[in-house]
């Protein structure tokens, strides 16, 4: 992606080695400077596998990495209260993420998703205390939450999966700069074509196959598509009586099955 390339713009060879990648804060010789990537995401289920390939991605781009997750690892006073982000827990996070970057000293600070609870306090400290640049790759476009919102001027580059936003994003009112459209992609090594057997073909083959919540306009969207063979997999469609027949209760794993 051209735009994570630019973001990952301290990562450079001198020449092709075909030793494997050596931190090297210096920059001398034939070494290669590696960026530390801090990636904040939610990652327990039922959310998806992306923050996962998002950190093998950035590996094959030779930075180091360290995926610092909302809601997993908790220490344990916030594991026994835990029930969703609160401002409990959001405190808590808050304090853990600036020790970690204390730590882990990233060039970069990457949220995936979205803001889920990094307040903009935290973001200005780690911009007054350190050199990190601070990007998110927004899928959601949740922005209500007053954090979320207040923590638009201390973002240098803000992605979204929803081109149709960028416009509105792009004002100067916002205090977003460098807003870009990133939509997702794949990973080769976990997606392509599989050759199934006739009782999986009868599991799953379909006309149309969507993965995904059933939000409302998505189920008014699928009731118009009900003369094809649908297969519906998520959470919501059997919420729609014309939809029953075709919603799946089975859970989609992936990465986190293993």
């Amino acid at each position: 992606c051209q735009e994570n390339h630019r973001v990952c713009s301290t990562i450079y060879i001198k020449n092709k080695n075909p030793n494997p990648p050596v931190e090297n804060r210096g920059n001398r010789g034939n070494e290669i400077k590696m960026t530390n990537v801090l990636l904040v995401a939610a990652i327990a289920l039922p959310s998806g596998d992306v923050p996962l390939l998002v950190e093998k991605a950035l590996r094959k781009l030779n930075c180091r990495t360290l995926l610092f997750s909302l809601e997993e690892d908790l220490p344990l006073l916030e594991l026994v209260r835990y029930r969703g982000p609160n401002d409990f827990h959001r405190s808590r996070f808050n304090r853990r993420l600036m020790r970690t970057i204390k730590r882990f000293q990233p060039d970069i600070l990457f949220i995936y998703g979205s803001n889920w609870g990094i307040f903009p306090k935290t973001l200005q400290k780690i911009k007054n205390r350190t050199r990190c640049k601070i990007v998110i790759w927004e899928e959601n476009l949740y922005y209500w939450q007053w954090y979320q919102c207040l923590s638009f001027p201390y973002y240098d580059y803000f992605f979204s999966t929803d081109s149709y936003a960028i416009p509105l994003l792009a004002k100067p009112s916002t205090g977003l700069k460098n807003v870009y459209f990133l939509g997702q992609g794949c990973d080769p090594d976990e997606h392509g074509r599989v050759k199934l057997s006739e009782e999986e073909k009868k599991r799953f083959e379909a006309e149309i196959t969507f993965i995904g919540g059933g939000r409302p306009r998505r189920r008014q969207l699928f009731e118009h598509l009900t003369r094809y063979r649908l297969k519906l997999w998520g959470w919501g469609w059997d919420e729609s009586e014309i939809l029953k027949p075709f919603a799946v209760k089975e859970t989609v794993f992936g990465l986190k099955k293993t």
